[in-house]
């Protein structure tokens, strides 16, 4: 009964330990923009009422590569044309230089893409160090964006600015552009300081770019559309503006709708960017270890082990008692002791030369007192080098010097083999 009271008490130690390393309580994780996230940053809200509104609602779990792999089998069955792309920058995920030309094709052919860049707004999910922002943001839009104070006093100054942390980011619609009918104001949120943005007007006078909205409080443009082929890009300096905790306090809804009915043909649909934000088919480790199947298995393996180790069998095993009596091997181990400390090392050696030149001797009826060195010599099957080191074995112990008995043994070894 002790034992197993032992046993448990060690068991309930293991599982506070445990527990300790890897279920203690810490900060919830922060929610990414992506179509199936219910938290404050996802875009349940919005994919749920699209589909409800009758639209066909797409994940992209994927790289851009398969919106015009229409022909292979893990395409999306999309039609060719007639579809709006929702992405969301900064990426968690770095988008490829493949992937952009894959990309502008797809909106070359007839599809619209939708970006939410947060520029003017700094959303919790952004990363602190976002150096591919600005450089894929140029890429997918081909403009140039700098900080208003940047431009202002020659100096960088990225996310320091006039928006503060906790700060709702409010952009003006331009009236007269078909996306913003009815919509009277938009909102972004800010959860830590950011800076307001300048688009850089671009040199090619083949880039016509519509000012869709302004934020309200520099009056600086905050929301554009361009043709590209036969698509077009819209972008808005606002990462936050669709997210589930800013969406219904503002017209984003509307204008999401107006995207909609102006860009979406027959059976195109809705594609939400879900793979850049870290919601890929390809590995999802955040997924795997926040999954509740996880969480259940490894409590049902420990509360098994537990069971286990304070169930009723003894598994503490007799400890096992030496034999009192002396055996065959502990008389061989103190005779060589003995022998080892007793006999010198020339001795031994001269005496491992002795035994073999008797079994040489007799083996081939040569006479006793000699060493049958001429013999041996003339072995074809003994090389040359085992014979060349046994004589000087056997000159460095006449000379009255010890060798190395082992080494010896070993060569004489290989010499019976020889010789047969």
């Amino acid at each position: 009964m002790k034992d197993r009271l032992i046993t448990a008490a060690g068991a309930l130690v293991a599982l506070v330990i445990l527990y300790t390393m890897f279920f203690q309580p810490s900060e919830p994780p922060v929610t990414r923009p992506v179509s199936t996230e219910t938290g404050r940053n996802g875009y349940a809200a919005v994919s749920r009422w699209l589909e409800a509104s009758g639209f066909r609602v797409v994940s992209l779990r994927d790289r851009y590569d398969t919106l015009i792999s229409f022909d292979s089998d893990d395409a999306l069955g999309l039609p060719r044309r007639g579809n709006l792309l929702i992405t969301t920058m900064p990426h968690l995920l770095p988008v490829r230089s493949r992937e952009h030309d894959h990309l502008k094709a797809w909106i070359r052919s007839g599809n619209t893409l939708l970006i939410l860049a947060a520029l003017d707004d700094t959303p919790e999910w952004t990363p602190d160090n976002a150096s591919r922002f600005l450089q894929d943001l140029q890429i997918m839009t081909g403009v140039t964006f700098l900080p208003e104070r940047e431009r202002a006093q020659g100096r960088l100054a990225l996310r320091r600015g006039p928006i503060g942390a906790g700060s709702p980011v409010e952009l003006a619609p331009v009236a007269g552009h078909p996306l913003m009918a009815g919509v009277e104001r938009l909102l972004g949120y800010s959860d830590a300081e950011s800076a307001i943005w300048r688009l850089v007007p671009p040199e090619s006078q083949q880039l016509l770019l519509l000012r869709l909205a302004t934020e309200r409080s520099s009056g600086l443009d905050a929301a554009w559309e361009r043709r590209l082929g036969n698509g077009h890009i819209i972008f808005v300096a606002s990462g936050a503006m669709l997210t589930n905790h800013v969406v219904a306090e503002s017209d984003a809804g509307l204008f999401l709708a107006n995207a909609v009915r102006h860009h979406i043909d027959g059976a195109g649909a809705v594609i939400f960017d879900d793979m850049h934000q870290g919601l890929s088919v390809i590995y999802d480790a955040a997924a795997f270890f926040s999954d509740a199947r996880l969480h259940s298995t490894l409590w049902f393996l420990i509360g098994a082990w537990f069971v286990y180790v304070i169930g009723s069998s003894n598994r503490l095993a007799p400890p096992i008692t030496r034999r009192s009596g002396p055996r065959q091997r502990d008389f061989l181990e103190a005779v060589g002791g003995f022998m080892a400390r007793r006999l010198d090392a020339r001795d031994a050696g001269m005496m491992l030369f002795k035994t073999w030149f008797d079994d040489v001797k007799q083996a081939r009826g040569l006479r006793a007192d000699e060493p049958p060195w001429d013999a041996l010599r003339g072995t074809p099957t003994l090389d040359a080098a085992t014979y060349g080191r046994l004589r000087r074995y056997h000159d460095v112990l006449s000379a009255g010097k010890a060798v190395d008995l082992v080494r010896l043994h070993n060569t004489l070894r290989k010499a019976r083999e020889a010789i047969g």
